[in-house]
């Protein structure tokens, strides 16, 4: 049961790369974008106006200054944009520019998608139990690899 578990999460994994390689190729084909430029642009899409550079330094572990840098890059390929904070005026947030990566607009269709068809096909207590599973291993993944970067001295993942 656990190898047949380990089995299915690897090819999740696998496989939304993929498709997330290939979307990103088929919408903008003519896209320099790296895969760490993508990893950003996920991380930023997924919690709008969460993350600032500085904040998205501390949960990558890596210096404030390399972060900078790649949040630079995608401000200037149009790809994010920074807004500054109602509340605190020297605090600025990110955003995906949804006009320059109207693929993200695809997977965020596709998503509620997904998820009509799980709701279909599944009862509500499995969608509760599923999500609950999903988040525990969201927190498991995340110990393991702090912890092993901490075991390897990792400064930087």
């Amino acid at each position: 049961m656990k190898q047949q578990l380990i089995s299915a999460v690897s090819q999740f994994f696998h496989d939304y790369t993929l498709n997330e390689m290939h979307m990103m190729n088929r919408y903008n084909p003519h896209s320099q974008l790296t895969y760490r430029s993508l990893l950003y642009l996920d991380l930023i899409y997924g919690r709008p106006g969460y993350y600032t550079a500085s904040s998205l330094a501390d949960a990558l572990h890596i210096s404030k200054p390399a972060v900078i840098m790649k949040v630079n890059e995608l401000i200037k390929k149009g790809y994010i944009f920074r807004k500054q904070s109602t509340e605190d005026k020297r605090v600025y947030y990110l955003y995906v520019n949804q006009e320059t990566l109207p693929e993200y607009t695809v997977y965020q269709e596709i998503g509620e998608r997904v998820a009509e068809n799980m709701c279909k096909k599944y009862s509500s207590q499995e969608i509760e139990l599923f999500c609950r599973m999903l988040s525990d291993m969201d927190k498991t993944y995340a110990k393991e690899i702090t912890s092993h970067a901490v075991d390897q001295n990792c400064s930087e993942i």
